[in-house]
């Protein structure tokens, strides 16, 4: 790659979560500054609808936003070119819409494979997947798409598309399966969930704007459909085959690739990305060294999701963030420019008229840890990476004002490092620095100002 790929986005997980606001617009800036020009706001989910809706009083959540909110973040990132694109998860991820209208839920033979979404979600739920198959339904799940698309000044709106049940129990539901045959004797209920789809698309379609879905319709199904998402919505596929990137773009489609795999950001249950949590992570080091786009997709976008980490604070998936999304940025952006990743980050971290320290004024710390060879597979680290960085865990750094002492903890990691240079904010004057509960071989670099003699 030579050229800078022409999307290169990244998304965040706001549905499960409320982000402060305040770092959403620090963060608007920083990603253009990577070289980022998209950012995509997952703002539903089964456990929160994040936009206050004038005419839908009661379905956000109490921490939400408004749309005025959404908008000064949508302005601020056009004047650095970043494009906003919000999106409604729509028909599946609906908990909270079902609470709100219950006549969304499904009922009948076959019902409870589209209202538990434990296989996503983690438990079971009360409602997870919209009863498309009546009118009225269809109507008023229409007009609060309407009202989402009204109400944000963006040029296109993600409709989620992903996650509904799959086969056979999709093909369980018999009110589902009427539904289909009512459309088409051909048709099978995906095929009618695909058709609910267009119908979306035609919403957003009809106020001028892009219309997007996750590509899921074609897994869900097994492959056996009949009916296609409309041509001009664009594909955002998690898929990690670049074969199947390679389908959709045969097919006529236009294609963001965010490789579940390899571009998902998703620690889970705190402190996240341990051995026996369903975690996923992105590998710095593999993602800057070995990573190479598929050829044909309009970009890539990084994603960080929340599942059943909701109660974390925006520094808790900052730790796991901020790594991927600088290497990604500059692998967006053309081949590497460093022999690898941690000569990149050296490079990348390095702050004029700071030195390394052994005493003084100090105002971060970096450090590596010793991890042995390997990566992450399917989007987990290898157990014996695994193990050095939950090592790593733990480990202080100290500093002590007078040679005397006391000593006390400037940081602590709390969170699982990255097999790369890491790096921790620190402040303040000390006369002695050291490192306390760390693992063999941890490198450690002491940054900031030397203090006058």
């Amino acid at each position: 790659m030579n050229d800078p790929l022409a999307v290169r986005g990244v998304m965040l997980d706001l549905g499960r979560r409320y982000w402060e606001l305040d770092y959403l617009r620090a963060f608007i800036p920083r990603i253009a500054a990577l070289g980022y020009n998209r950012l995509q706001l997952h703002l539903t989910e089964w456990n929160a609808f994040r936009l206050r809706l004038p005419d839908y009083e009661g379905l956000a959540a109490e921490r939400s936003y408004t749309p005025e909110e959404i908008n000064d973040l949508v302005r601020l990132a056009a004047g650095h070119g970043v494009e906003v694109v919000p999106e409604i998860d729509l028909p599946a991820h609906a908990t909270a819409i079902i609470r709100y209208h219950p006549e969304l839920r499904f009922t009948g033979p076959g019902a409870e494979h589209f209202n538990d979404g434990a296989y996503w979600h983690g438990s079971p739920t009360d409602g997870w997947t919209m009863d498309i198959t009546g009118e009225a339904n269809r109507d008023w799940i229409k007009g609060l798409l309407a009202a989402f698309t009204d109400a944000l000044e963006t040029p296109a709106v993600h409709l989620g598309g992903d996650e509904w049940p799959i086969e056979p129990g999709l093909s369980a539901c018999a009110a589902l399966n009427d539904h289909a045959r009512s459309l088409d004797p051909a048709y099978t209920a995906g095929d009618a969930l695909v058709a609910f789809m267009n119908e979306l698309a035609g919403v957003v379609r009809s106020r001028g704007r892009r219309p997007e879905m996750w590509n899921w319709w074609e897994r869900a199904s097994g492959g056996d459909f009949r009916l296609w998402p409309d041509r001009d919505i664009r594909i955002v596929a998690w898929d990690t085959d670049e074969e199947r990137l390679a389908w959709f773009l045969r097919h006529g489609y236009e294609v963001v690739a965010s490789p579940s795999a390899t571009h998902y950001v998703t620690p889970r249950t705190a402190p996240g990305n341990l051995a026996g949590k369903p975690y996923v992570a992105a590998d710095p080091r593999r993602l800057y060294e070995d990573w190479r786009p598929a050829p044909g997709p309009l970009g890539y976008q990084l994603c960080v999701w929340a599942d059943w980490a909701e109660q974390e604070p925006d520094a808790y998936f900052e730790s796991y963030l901020r790594r991927p999304l600088e290497v990604l940025g500059a692998r967006f952006c053309g081949p590497p420019a460093f022999p690898d990743a941690d000569a990149f980050l050296t490079e990348l971290d390095r702050v004029p008229g700071e030195v390394r320290l052994g005493a003084g004024r100090v105002t971060r710390v970096r450090f590596r840890p010793h991890a042995p060879e390997g990566g992450t597979e399917a989007g987990r680290w290898s157990a014996p990476v695994a193990e050095a960085l939950d090592a790593v865990r733990g480990t202080r750094f100290q500093g002590a004002r007078t040679a005397d002492g006391p000593w006390e903890d400037l940081a602590v990691v709390t969170a699982q490092p990255y097999p790369v240079w890491n790096e921790l904010p620190l402040s303040g004057e000390f006369a002695a620095l050291r490192v306390v509960d760390a693992p063999e071989g941890l490198e450690v670099e002491w940054w900031g100002v030397r203090s006058p003699r």
